[in-house]
């Protein structure tokens, strides 16, 4: 068998053999590709895909980034809903779709946990967080109080990029476990450059 095998292949051109190994590794390569489920480029078309499969219309995306443990984190806002998502660089494994609150801002938390240095303790923690997709423009500062165990606890908000505010949940006793965490009671501030208040709201997380 081996031997009518090296025959055959000793009949072929230099170029055949060229040829055939390229159509193998173009086999090879889309196998990969379809057991990762089918990765686009980009962690926004790959979100932009899963909007299409769940028929919704784009969304502004608002938070794009890194979670620092080998996957992404998108934030999309609708006009009536909240769209988050979080990849492991090989599909989307965790996404959530929230009501948007038609009277205010809506606080939600992050599809997954995310890695963050605390200088304080010089120690890298992979935490939840919570995400204000359509806070006012012109906020500068912003603090999240979440009530658990009989005490609040208080964050505060980072301005990311696109327009969104992370807030880093670091200290609830289910951050670490839960793939979302409804139901906890929450206050939100937000000020401007002035120092005047742009939002004070309570409510219950979605």
């Amino acid at each position: 068998m081996r031997e009518r095998w090296n025959r055959w292949c000793s009949g072929l051109s230099h170029r055949t053999k060229v040829l055939g190994n390229l159509m193998l590794a173009a086999v090879l390569a889309f196998w990969v590709w379809a057991c990762k489920g089918y990765p686009l480029p980009t962690a926004e078309m790959d979100f932009r895909r899963l909007e299409r499969e769940n028929l919704l219309k784009p969304s502004e995306i608002v938070l794009n980034m890194a979670d620092g443990l080998g996957g992404d984190e998108v934030v999309g806002l609708g006009e009536e809903y909240v769209f988050t998502a979080e990849t492991d660089g090989g599909g989307w494994y965790n996404f959530y779709l929230y009501e948007r609150n038609p009277e205010g801002v809506t606080p939600v938390f992050t599809a997954g946990n995310h890695s963050w240095f605390y200088e304080e303790e010089m120690q890298l923690r992979s935490i939840r967080g919570a995400v204000v997709p359509d806070m006012p423009e012109d906020a500068v500062k912003s603090t999240l109080a979440i009530w658990e165990n009989g005490e609040w606890h208080h964050f505060d908000g980072e301005h990311q990029e696109l327009g969104g505010w992370l807030f880093p949940v670091n200290g609830l006793g289910s951050t670490h476990f839960s793939s979302a965490l409804p139901g906890y009671t929450y206050e939100l501030t937000a000020y401007d450059g002035q120092g005047t208040l742009l939002v004070q709201q309570k409510g219950q997380f979605p």
